[in-house]
């Protein structure tokens, strides 16, 4: 027995695509075969279909041949793999009852290019309350996207802010894997501190990268948290009652008592 497998796609070869099959089983011998069966291990193929018979179904004299066809639907194991690869095979009895096998060349249907693309975003803000003060909480919330056509494996995500706390990734399944079209969200927190609130705020640079069929992908993600500086009491009370560090004791008592007195209209 030789079996012939050919495949034709009927699109680009993205997911979704068709690709049809067409076979040939022929009888190559000299003995008279039956129980002629053509199988295809293809995963996810469709029930093959035979042409006529040359004689009786199943039945293949010396010389003769069968066709077949069946379709398949392009997978994205398919498109992360850049083919679909398979080889189909062929069995028969001869009249005494003795098997004969046949096996295909492995056919190679090729799918579209792999194109890999990540995209990160980030957003960073003060905890409902907050007010920027040292010891506030600063909530830091990400969206990784797989933005290509091949499945990313060993996603991964960083923050350049020194400090971050639980840094937490809320995976669509498997850890650290995203099929196209599919993304994560993580979460973290910051407290912020003295010199962060002296320095007017905190600024810092996240990146995410991923594995999409042996290329690496990355992506950056900028994100800055302002803090208003506030005034102290002592300089806010000073300036409120005219009183200067300045001034002699004795004119600064005497500031604050007529300032106490217009107040309180003593």
């Amino acid at each position: 027995l030789t079996v012939e497998k050919t495949g034709t796609r009927t699109g680009d070869g993205s997911l979704g695509t068709e690709i049809a099959y067409e076979f040939e089983v022929r009888n190559t011998g000299t003995l008279t075969l039956s129980t002629v069966e053509l199988t295809d291990p293809l995963e996810g193929l469709s029930d093959i279909v035979y042409g006529a018979w040359p004689s009786a179904e199943g039945r293949l004299a010396p010389g003769e041949a069968v066709t077949a066809t069946a379709t398949y639907t392009v997978g994205q194991g398919d498109v992360d793999a850049g083919s679909v690869r398979n080889i189909a095979s062929a069995s028969a009895f001869t009249p005494g009852g003795d098997p004969v096998t046949g096996e295909s060349p492995e056919s190679v249907v090729t799918t579209i290019g792999a194109a890999p693309a990540i995209d990160l975003t980030k957003t960073q803000v003060l905890t409902a309350g907050a007010t920027g003060r040292p010891g506030d909480l600063v909530d830091f919330t990400f969206r990784i996207e797989n933005t290509g056509n091949v499945t990313l494996r060993g996603v991964a995500l960083a923050d350049g802010q020194s400090g971050l706390a639980d840094l937490r990734i809320a995976w669509p399944g498997a850890e650290g894997v995203l099929a196209p079209g599919q993304f994560a969200t993580a979460t973290a927190s910051y407290t912020l501190t003295q010199a962060d609130v002296d320095a007017g705020g905190i600024a810092s640079l996240a990146t995410a990268t991923g594995n999409g069929g042996g290329t690496i992908v990355r992506d950056e993600a900028p994100g800055e948290t302002a803090v208003a500086a506030a005034p102290a009491l002592g300089a806010a009370l000073q300036a409120w009652v005219g009183f200067s560090p300045a001034m002699p004791v004795a004119t600064g008592v005497q500031h604050f008592v007529d300032w106490y007195r217009s107040f309180y209209r003593v």
